[in-house]
């Protein structure tokens, strides 16, 4: 792959070895000089030195969106996230949007985790005040065959979630409890997911259609890490805070 034979040149290169060092260090080296390509290419190596993640700020907008485009070029799709800002209307009231919540989210969640991707944020996108890295880390929940979990316990803890309690779930963001199913459409999910329970452990885990409602495939054995459906998540601790 072209992409990865660049980042192995770039690995190589003493210059970069040098400013490699001096971040080791803890130190704070200027790059200068490289092209917009060539920066992201830089990036692209530094971040796959290390099983962590970054973050990239940008003073705006259109810089952030370049950054992912030529990072997406280097990296896999699902390691470079974009963290968007939130839709403003008359007398700055955020409007809701859902396909910028699951940005926003997507990304938060990733860094509270520490899973290995970069995200990319401009200034105006990071302005807002956010849930403490450990509070939002702590309102997810692991869904996994072989769980256990009380029905309305449930079903309370993903209304705490800011999850949406419905008839049928074919919108993201939304649950449902019938009998011993509980369906619910994540917002970092493509399609929602069905959770069949035998009395309280869950027997099974499948995506689903939200048009036709059919079961689709199995969700992996891992199960899903499911992240809250707003940013700012409650709970006792936060609100004694």
């Amino acid at each position: 792959m072209l992409e990865q034979t660049i980042l192995q040149h770039w690995r190589a290169d003493n210059h970069y070895q040098q400013v490699f060092a001096a971040l080791e260090q803890g130190q704070n080296p200027i790059i200068s000089g490289l092209a917009d390509s060539a920066k992201a290419a830089w990036v692209a190596a530094e971040f796959l030195k290390h099983n962590r993640p970054m973050v990239i700020l940008t003073a705006t907008m259109e810089a952030a969106q370049l950054w992912q485009q030529n990072l997406s070029a280097c990296l896999p799709e699902e390691q470079v996230l974009f963290f968007p800002r939130l839709a403003l209307m008359p007398f700055q009231i955020y409007a809701h949007n859902p396909e910028l919540s699951s940005r926003r989210i997507r990304a938060l969640s990733a860094l509270s985790r520490g899973e290995h991707v970069i995200v990319v944020a401009w200034a105006g996108a990071s302005a807002r005040a956010l849930v403490p890295k450990r509070l939002f880390a702590a309102a997810h929940v692991a869904l996994r065959v072989g769980a256990q979990f009380e029905l309305e316990e449930l079903a309370a803890k993903l209304a705490s979630m800011g999850y949406t309690r419905e008839k049928m779930v074919d919108t993201p963001g939304a649950f449902s409890v019938r009998g011993g199913i509980v369906d619910i459409y994540p917002l970092t999910e493509k399609m929602p997911v069905r959770l069949e329970f035998f009395d309280t452990e869950i027997e099974n885990m499948r995506y689903f259609d939200a048009r036709t409602q059919r079961s689709q495939d199995a969700v992996a054995d891992a199960g899903i890490w499911l992240a809250p459906a707003r940013e700012a998540v409650w709970n006792q601790e936060i609100l004694a805070a």
